[in-house]
């Protein structure tokens, strides 16, 4: 197996969750993928959720940007799944699933335990850190949200990439159907090599298989 082939597993929250650590190849892939936008690949520890091309659809990112405190672990880098989120939001996709996460206290319950798990993620990423980076860890939610009583959504890109990291979301269905969670690029106009370098090639990535 080569450098990029070898799976680690992230344990939090009782899960265990399967992700590709960054190798060269990868980064060129992510930095490929996420060109022209605003992002760092230094946080990148690795990718899940590949396509069914191999190609990845999700970063893993570093819960620290230069000792300050990253709160957005799961980083949507799938062009095609991206510009679907991101026309979504534009129709008030934002608004439309707060509305839904506070439709009941089950869904408010879900989403509060979501974003907890969020934090336990973060924590465990922080594990063989000094001491002083994991006390600058802030209890916040999925990217830095403030964790009150009220539903509060940053962006459908995060809960996209949440949905694909983890294999769950407390809307699940609704992000399947809104955004197209399982289409590929083929669905969205785009080319399988508009993702990634030729070189690279990953092994599949089937999370649901490596939770059985």
């Amino acid at each position: 197996m080569g450098e990029e082939e070898a799976l680690a597993f992230l344990e939090a929250g009782g899960l265990s969750i399967p992700y590709l650590p960054a190798g060269r190849a990868i980064l060129r892939s992510v930095e490929r993928q996420m060109a022209g936008h605003k992002f760092d690949p230094s946080l990148v520890i690795g990718v899940t959720a590949l396509c069914r091309f191999g190609h990845p659809r999700v970063a893993v990112c570093s819960p620290l940007n230069n000792g300050l405190p990253f709160p957005t672990t799961f980083w949507l880098t799938c062009p095609s799944t991206a510009r679907r989120a991101a026309a979504a939001e534009s129709a008030g996709g934002v608004a439309a699933l707060e509305r839904l996460l506070e439709g009941s206290e089950e869904t408010r319950a879900a989403w509060r335990a979501y974003n907890v798990l969020h934090q336990e993620i973060r924590r465990a990423l922080l594990i063989g850190r000094p001491t002083a980076a994991m006390a600058s860890e802030p209890k916040l939610g999925m990217g830095g949200i403030k964790m009150t009583e009220r539903v509060h959504v940053k962006c459908l890109h995060l809960q996209a990439a949440s949905r694909l990291a983890l294999g769950f979301h407390p809307a699940s269905d609704w992000l399947d159907g809104q955004l197209a969670i399982w289409s590929d690029c083929l669905a969205g106009g785009l080319l399988p090599e508009d993702c990634m370098v030729s070189e690279t090639n990953f092994p599949s990535l089937n999370l649901s298989t490596l939770r059985a």
